[in-house]
């Protein structure tokens, strides 16, 4: 019945093709990224609604696109560009993608580049879409890139017990290259083990005080990260808050925490995502690595519950994962002022 309901949506949308503003579609392209993760494309009437909008995306981007680099040249030579189409919207010069556009569009070429369920849905690699792609990524990719983040109040926090109690070299805001992305935090201890760290806030989260469904930007980014091999340790701030007000053994517990979360992390699959970061110019991948969630692991922590049903990791020797004995890693906690 939702498949049904979705395919109505898709044929309401095609229908009324010629009123969608620019914005409109790039804004319809990423949802539709952020959907197909729960589309089942086995429906047919699902699966040609969806191409067809498709197809109606991918022609209207080509032709602003192509007017964008019409006007560019027109302004190198000094001469007026051509009107837009009478038929475009009045309310929104159709001749230009703005940055925000052009990051959407990203995501949504990102998808048919490293997504094979999403690609394949899309249609043959010959049809439009795939060779609109093509054409405009690595432009869409330049916008995504110069988008810049800051680091969080509670990003620092974190930082400062991988750093200065878990002694792990830290780079914060790391940049996947292939995807673009930037991680809060990768994660490297004295054996060369690497880490990802996502510092999850609010604004990951629907509004609600007990709403802990992540939004589509948050899901999508940690798909596409999956798809490349990242294995994401992520901090949601429910967590972090109950450990940041304990009055008594905080920083102990906050390094348990966190010891928790990357121990239970598959560090072979890091492997997966280097290649992905030193291979800028491939076209597939292999493998795919689906996200995990984890929380409380093997050592409790006082003051936090665990919020899935992960099983606890038995009898995992941190040592072997590069941390020091939990002894060692909080010797300093108690006379350390840094969070």
């Amino acid at each position: 019945a939702e498949m049904g309901m979705c395919a109505s949506v898709f044929k309401n949308i095609n229908m009324r093709a010629e009123d969608l503003r620019t914005s409109d579609v790039t804004t319809m392209m990423w949802a539709l990224v952020v959907m197909s993760q729960e589309l089942d494309f086995d429906e047919s009437a699902l699966l040609f609604q969806f191409r067809q909008l498709v197809g109606v995306c991918a022609q209207r981007v080509d032709s602003v696109f192509s007017l964008m680099k019409e006007v560019e040249a027109c302004g190198q030579d000094g001469q007026a560009p051509r009107a837009a189409s009478p038929r475009s919207p009045r309310s929104r010069v159709e001749h230009e993608f703005d940055r925000s556009d052009m990051c959407m569009m990203h995501q949504f070429f990102l998808s048919c580049d490293i997504d094979e369920r999403f690609a394949v849905a899309i249609g043959a690699r010959d049809c439009l879409m795939h060779r609109v792609s093509t054409r405009y990524s690595t432009r869409c990719k330049q916008a995504f890139v110069s988008t810049s983040s800051a680091a969080s109040d509670m990003q620092t926090r974190v930082h400062n017990v991988l750093v200065h109690h878990m002694h792990l070299q830290v780079e914060s805001e790391f940049r996947c290259q292939r995807s673009g992305y930037s991680i809060d935090m990768q994660t490297t201890c004295k054996e060369g083990n690497v880490w990802s760290v996502e510092v999850n806030g609010p604004s990951h989260y629907f509004a609600g005080s007990h709403n802990r469904d992540k939004i589509g930007a948050t899901r999508l980014k940690e798909h596409h990260l999956a798809l490349l091999g990242y294995q994401l340790a992520t901090v949601p701030y429910w967590d972090w808050d109950k450990l940041d007000y304990q009055e008594n053994s905080k920083v102990e517990n906050q390094t348990a925490y966190l010891q928790n979360k990357l121990v239970g992390l598959q560090v072979p699959a890091v492997a997966a995502a280097d290649e992905a970061n030193k291979s800028l110019n491939n076209t597939s991948l292999n493998t795919s690595v689906g996200e995990i969630e984890l929380s409380m692991a093997d050592t409790p922590v006082k003051g936090v519950s665990a919020y899935d049903s992960t099983p606890p990791q038995e009898n995992v020797d941190k040592r072997v994962c590069g941390f020091p004995d939990s002894s060692e890693a909080v010797t300093d906690a108690k006379s350390s002022d840094v969070l």
